[in-house]
């Protein structure tokens, strides 16, 4: 229940909780003396049930993340799948609270990473079954494994690491051509530059054309987001110091780019941090 709260505010639907646990594990903890007390988020409609302190909440989170990691483990599982029969691309459209829920659960960084570790290859692992069509968890298991890479770019482990995030970003763009899966194929691509036996060009060649798309499809399909031109204007800064030179049609873009992330994006500072590295190697 911890889990479901932090991962959406409004909590987990009555009969979804009772299916994973059993309605008699906790039906106690709606007594206000228990010490960890639930409550509905609507009391009038009592549908979907909440810790009563969520903060509270949140610290035996973390606790047990900390001293109990395979129950931790267990709960992110058995909450993945319990929701499973509920999320579909209609609901996933629709925003329902399951999809919600399960776009922030699987989510690596910071979710998944700061309550499972080591153990989140694990936790992928064992919910690939039921979540394998769904882009997200592809994009999130390509996440996982480039952070891995980064952590040891250098070693044998590392670098098929980095392969596997490149495959794995295919794999969600060609589940669904959308914005965030664009960008985290980007993301990894631009990861790839500078590896031995792989062409410069050709590698940020595609990442320029998949954060563009991305950019672009995110002007008439949701609010626009600061990701793909954080990635784009990184990815180039890192492509142009290492001796990369930009056609004039992806350099004009990159201006344009420019002009409309300074508009949209006036005081973030990851924008105009990496708009400010990034200058210098513009000609």
């Amino acid at each position: 229940m911890s889990l479901a709260q932090f991962c959406f505010r409004g909590g987990v639907r009555h009969e979804i909780l009772a299916a994973a646990s059993g309605y008699e594990l906790w039906k106690d903890q709606f007594e206000t003396d228990h010490p960890l007390p639930l409550a509905y988020f609507d009391r009038t409609d009592r549908s979907f049930v909440v810790p009563l302190n969520s903060t509270l909440a949140t610290r035996v989170l973390e606790s047990i993340s900390k001293d109990q990691p395979e129950l931790m483990l267990d709960a992110f599982v058995s909450l993945a799948n319990v929701i499973a029969p509920r999320v579909n691309r209609g609901t996933i459209r629709r925003r329902s609270p399951e999809a919600r829920l399960a776009s922030r659960l699987f989510d690596y960084d910071p979710v998944v990473r700061d309550f499972l570790g080591p153990l989140a290859a694990t936790f992928y692992s064992d919910t690939r079954e039921q979540w394998q069509w769904n882009s997200r968890y592809w994009e999130q298991v390509a996440l996982m494994l480039l952070a891995k890479y980064l952590l040891e770019p250098s070693a044998e482990e590392g670098q098929d690491a980095l392969r596997q995030a490149v495959q794995h970003a295919r794999h969600a763009v060609a589940i669904e051509y959308h914005p965030l899966s664009l960008t985290t194929l980007g993301r990894v691509l631009i990861a790839q530059l500078g590896q031995e036996g792989m062409s410069r060009e050709a590698t940020y060649d595609e990442a320029f054309e998949r954060l563009s798309h991305s950019i672009e499809l995110e002007r008439s399909w949701t609010p626009p987001s600061v990701h793909p031109f954080v990635t784009l204007f990184r990815g180039t800064r890192d492509y142009l110091a290492l001796s990369g030179k930009l056609t004039e049609r992806q350099a004009e873009a990159v201006r344009g780019f420019v002009t409309e992330a300074q508009q949209l994006f006036a005081r973030d500072p990851d924008i105009a941090e990496s708009i400010t590295q990034m200058r210098p190697y513009l000609h």
